[in-house]
């Protein structure tokens, strides 16, 4: 089970209907509980290690009366799994719509396997360790043995391979025993050789891949070597921007997925892509640049914090408001700290104590909570 602090950085979908968006609320140190945006508690604060709700509305969290890690709904039922004694879980399931195929990785006693919401056992308790993607793409290890286990119980032994890293754009980093790393598909099979001293994901079609000499390029899903090796350092192409940062020399830039330099002449300092905007800095001063390298949001502010739903969150004077992709304050800095806007609304701290916000500003819960995500 992902604690709140890695799924703060790690796992960001969560559950909403109708204008209704859960938090994470906490009173008092490290135990938490379920509250809606509009201020109602759906369950007490009384659990340990809790995920966000996912966006059909599933959370974990370990119950320290029981010992047990439980699964919740969106009321805040525990879902019965027909299972005792489960010490962790973690929810994968939220891309499938039948039930039967919603899947958590569990762990009883010293051992992972794979349930679904019924309880029913897809791959027996028997694996070292289990870790999946959003799509269900599950590796297990049994001591140095690898394997894909897929969501219909059936069992893809790997050989050669020392590690597996997530599914993305139907192809998976992996590491041989040369320790090297290539691409696998779902099914196991090798499509780009393992020639390279570090990889990262597939995004927009292409993925970085380090040689041996550290110098970092991008492949095609053929292994086609498509943005020549020529940079220190890059990161994945962000989606919606089709823009990867990338470190030439001494310089910082961006690029396009046909190796096209972009560059911001004034900025100090330049930040990944994300959601379509990257926050650059000028001098010791934050605003956020467009996939064209125009200012959008002009450096004006001490921190700010990637677009989300439309809105990001800036530091100014010490306190936090929102601005829009137009560069508009939406929300006046006013708050002591504040999170990511989510479904149109905001986890906020005034005064010591947090609340939350709707996109306006508006207080939809006065601020009385030890802490809120």
């Amino acid at each position: 089970m992902k604690t709140i602090f890695t799924l703060l950085l790690l796992f960001t979908t969560q559950f909403a209907t109708s204008q209704v968006q859960l938090f994470n609320y906490s009173s008092k140190t490290g135990i938490w509980g379920y509250v809606k945006s509009d201020g109602t508690e759906i369950t007490p604060c009384i659990y340990k290690g809790v995920s966000y709700f996912s966006t059909d509305g599933y959370a974990t969290a370990f119950d320290p009366t029981t010992k047990e890690a439980v699964l919740l709904n969106a009321k805040g039922e525990k879902v019965n799994l027909n299972i005792k004694g489960i010490l962790d879980l973690e929810y994968i399931g939220e891309t499938e719509k039948n039930t039967d195929k919603k899947l958590l990785i569990a762990k009883v006693g010293k051992k992972l396997g794979v349930i679904n919401l019924n309880g029913k056992s897809i791959h027996p308790f028997e694996y070292d360790k289990i870790t999946a993607s959003g799509n269900q793409f599950m590796i297990g290890h049994k001591g140095a043995n690898l394997s894909i286990l897929s969501p219909d119980g059936s069992v893809i032994p790997l050989t050669g391979m020392l590690d597996v890293r997530d599914l993305k754009e139907d192809l998976a980093p992996y590491r041989a025993s040369n320790k090297l790393f290539g691409f696998i598909d779902a099914t196991g099979k090798i499509v780009i050789e393992a020639n390279y001293v570090s990889v990262g994901y597939f995004s927009n079609g292409l993925a970085w891949v380090k040689n041996d000499a550290n110098m970092v390029g991008f492949v095609d899903k053929t292994g086609k070597l498509v943005i020549e090796s020529v940079y220190s350092m890059v990161k994945e192409f962000d989606v919606e921007a089709q823009r990867a940062l990338a470190k030439k020399g001494e310089e910082m830039l961006y690029l396009t997925p046909t190796g096209q330099e972009i560059k911001v002449p004034d900025a100090s300092k330049l930040g990944n892509f994300t959601n379509g905007f990257a926050y650059a800095f000028k001098g010791e001063l934050v605003g956020f640049v467009d996939p064209s390298g125009k200012w959008v949001v002009e450096p004006q502010y001490e921190t700010v914090h990637d677009f989300s739903f439309g809105l990001a969150r800036v530091k100014r004077d010490g306190l936090w408001g929102y601005v829009n992709t137009k560069g508009e304050i939406v929300i006046e800095p006013q708050f002591d700290d504040a999170e990511d806007m989510k479904n149109g609304f905001a986890a906020v701290m005034k005064d010591g104590q947090w609340g939350i916000i709707d996109a306006t500003g508006a207080f939809t819960m006065e601020p009385k909570y030890l802490k809120l995500k």
